[in-house]
This record gives structure tokens, sequence and C-alpha cells, in this order.
């Protein structure tokens, strides 16, 4: 075989390993969703089909070297066999390890959980969170956040059930799925769910779990579950989200006068139709001791509640000067809780929590007071260096609020910047 032949064979070879790595990395960029930021995707996808061609021309040439007495079709085959080859376990490796959704007909997955808690226990209140995991060898190796619909929950039979629901993100292990509120877990299983679920996955299960042949049944002081599949088609999305829409202006609609401001905050959420939020800002607006009420929901232990509270500040379309005060005192509030912070044992399990609270009341906080007067330095600028100077007080601590304080010290220098130019502006 001449060396223009077995350029020839070099050149096919490199074209065929540039289309094979393109559509590998393809798969590649969709399976391990690459990030289409800036066209991320688009230029790995470039990037290994180039490699690949260049690999396989240079493949290609060597196997036409080798087999240079065998002639142009045999290297020919030989060297596109080793590039489909080689792209083919590739893809097979990169297909296993990938967390593809599984699919009902052409449709993706929703998976629908039911929380029955123990008996005696109370409705719960405070933030939830639900969480799908896949295990591996009992260790969970990767996890899809889900909603815990706390506001859907229902009392049946003498106990709460808890409704939730996540996207059905892979087939690979098991699924555990855990359940939180506040922070503490209402419920953690495994779920016998096979890798693709079918039509028999689409009603509801039992309640589970189920005790193995010969063991007493599951008790009813522990938390249980059932689950189904749901078909996320289109037709089906679309109709949940006007259902779901008609249901929340229901619920609204169904509030009393003098339903408690803790009640109306979620409706002024960003996310909530304009509509239902404009009728519930001037709900609230037209209360009369909102300012009283604000207050105290600013300094209330569920931080949600004072977050809400807080960020409702900025919404409202008339901000009393009487907010001035309350903030002032959510602000001594907060400084009491980082104290709790510097006080408590490091290490301790709860202390990152209270961090974590205290940072979010702040950067509400901070929010709502530059919301309530244009010029918040003239009202809060003691109070901000006393919670700059203490979030660092903590020695053992400080670190868990360290965002915190950068943040307070970047404030005191703007607000210092200008008040000597207001001070300058006076003087001329």
């Amino acid at each position: 075989m001449s060396w223009l032949v077995s350029l020839l064979v070099s050149v096919l070879t490199g074209v065929a390993a540039l289309l094979a790595a393109g559509l590998v990395a393809a798969a590649y960029a969709e399976w391990y969703q690459v990030s289409t930021r800036e066209g991320a995707a688009g230029y790995v996808v470039v990037g290994v089909a180039l490699l690949g061609g260049l690999a396989g021309g240079v493949a290609g040439l060597s196997v036409a070297r080798l087999l240079a007495e065998a002639g142009f079709w045999k290297a020919s085959a030989v060297a596109l066999g080793l590039v489909f080859g080689v792209a083919a376990v590739l893809a097979l490796i990169f297909y296993y390890f990938a967390d593809i959704p599984p699919k009902l007909g052409e449709d993706d997955l929703r998976l629908e959980v039911e929380i029955r808690l123990p008996v005696g226990a109370s409705k719960p209140e405070g933030e939830g969170s639900f969480t799908l995991g896949s295990v591996i060898a009992k260790r969970q190796r990767a996890s899809q956040a889900g909603e815990l619909l706390l506001d859907r929950a229902r009392l049946e039979g003498g106990r709460w059930i808890v409704p939730a629901r996540v996207y059905l993100f892979t087939t690979r292990g098991q699924r555990s799925i855990l359940a939180e509120v506040g922070g503490k877990r209402i419920a953690a299983f495994l779920l016998p769910l096979p890798a693709h679920p079918g039509t028999a996955q689409e009603p509801w299960s039992e309640w589970g779990p189920r005790p193995l042949e010969g063991s007493p049944p599951w008790p009813d002081s522990e938390a249980s579950y059932r689950y189904r599949v749901q078909r996320l088609s289109h037709s089906f999305v679309e109709e949940e989200r006007v259902r779901e829409e008609a249901e929340a202006q229901a619920r609204f609609d169904a509030l009393a006068q003098d339903t408690p401001l803790a009640q109306l905050l979620p409706y002024t959420a960003y996310g909530q139709s304009e509509k239902r939020r404009g009728l519930a800002l001037q709900r609230i607006a037209a209360r009369p001791d909102l300012v009283g009420e604000l207050a105290v929901l600013m300094r209330h232990a569920d931080a949600r509640l004072a977050v809400g509270a807080l960020g409702l500040v900025q919404q409202l379309p008339n901000r009393p000067p009487e907010l001035i005060s309350a903030l002032q005192a959510a602000g001594e509030d907060l400084l009491t809780r980082i104290r709790s912070v510097n006080a408590a044992a490091a290490g301790h399990p709860d202390v990152a929590v209270l961090a974590t609270d205290v940072s979010r009341r702040y950067q509400a906080w901070n929010s709502a007071l530059h919301s309530a007067t244009p010029k918040p330095e003239v009202s809060f600028s003691a109070l901000l260096r006393d919670i700059a100077v203490t979030s660092a007080a903590g020695s053992e601590n400080a670190v868990l609020l360290k965002t915190l304080h950068d943040d307070a010290e970047r404030w005191l220098l703007i607000w210092a910047q200008a008040k000597a130019r207001d001070e300058t502006s006076a003087a001329k």
C-alpha cells in the first residue's frame, strides 16, 4: 500500500472518528447535563469531535502502515472497526454511570409520595424539604430536591398525611426519600421502586414499609408512606397548573378579613400570580395595626415568618415612619441571636443551623431597612456597627458568620462615604 493510499485511509478514519466522537460527546453532554450557558455544551461537543477526528486520523494512518500488505479495504475496515468499537465502549460506560431519567412511553416521570405521620403527631408547621436519593452500596451517590406540600396536609383517620413530589431523575440505584420540616426529619425510607417504572406503578401503592413475612405489622407509632409515578405529559402539566392556580385562588378567597398576618405572607411571595399578590398587599396595607403585627413577626422564632415579614417591607406601597422603630427592634433581636451563636459550643450540631438562621434574618433585615428609609445610615449605623463587631466576637464560631460580618462592614463603609458626601455638600 502506497503512502497516498495510507493517507486516504487516515482521512477516512479521521472523518469517521470526528463524527463518532461528536455523537458520543453530545450524548455525554445530555446525560451529564453539561451547562448550555454561553454555549458551553456546544464547545465541549465541537472540541471532543475535533480531538476525536485527530486521534482517528493518526490511528488510521498507523493501521494502514501496519497492514500495508493487506490493501486499502482491509486496512480501512480494521481502522473503522477500531474507531467505532472505542466509541461504542465509551458510550456504554458513560451511559452506565449517567443519571438518565426513566420514561413511560415518551413521557418523563414524577414520583408522588404521601407520608403518614405517627399517631398523635401534630400538623407539621415550618419550612419543609423533600429529597429523592439514589443509593448504591448503602451510600447516597446523587439526589434531587422536590417539594414537601405542607399546605396540602390533611387529617385522615386521626393521622396527618403530607403529600410530596419530585422529578424522577435517574434509573440508577435504590430510591431513598427524606422529608424534613424545620430542619428535623419526619420520614426517611428506601422505596421498592423499580429502575424503570411501568403502568403497574401509576396507581397508589399500599402503605409501607411492609414487614417481612412472619414479622409484626408496621406500628402506628412510626411514619409510613405510599407512592406512585405520574407521567409528565404536556397536557397533564398544563392541566395541573390550571388546577393548582384555581385551588390557590380559592384558598385565598376563603381567608377571613381578620386572618392573621402570618397566613397572608405566603401570598406576597414572588412566584404567586400578580393578581393574587396585589390583592394580598392591598389587604395587608389596610390592616389597622400593620406595623405592630410586623414588629412581632420580624422577631418571630420561626425564621421563615421573620424573613417573610421583613421581605414584606420592600413590597408595601406606603411605608409608615413607625417602621423604623420596628426595624430597630428587629435589629436588636438579631444581635441577641448572634450572641447565641457565639455562646454555643463549637461543633455542636445546632450551631450551623443557628448561624444559617441568623444570616437569613440579617439579609432580609438589611434589605428591609434600605427600603424603609432613603438614608438608613442615620437610624441604623450604630446598630449595624454592633452587629459587625458582635458577629466577629465568637472566636470559635465566628467563621460561621463571616459572610454576615463582611457584608455589615461593607455597608458601614458605604454609609460612612455617603455621610461624608452629605457633610461636604452641606458645608458648601
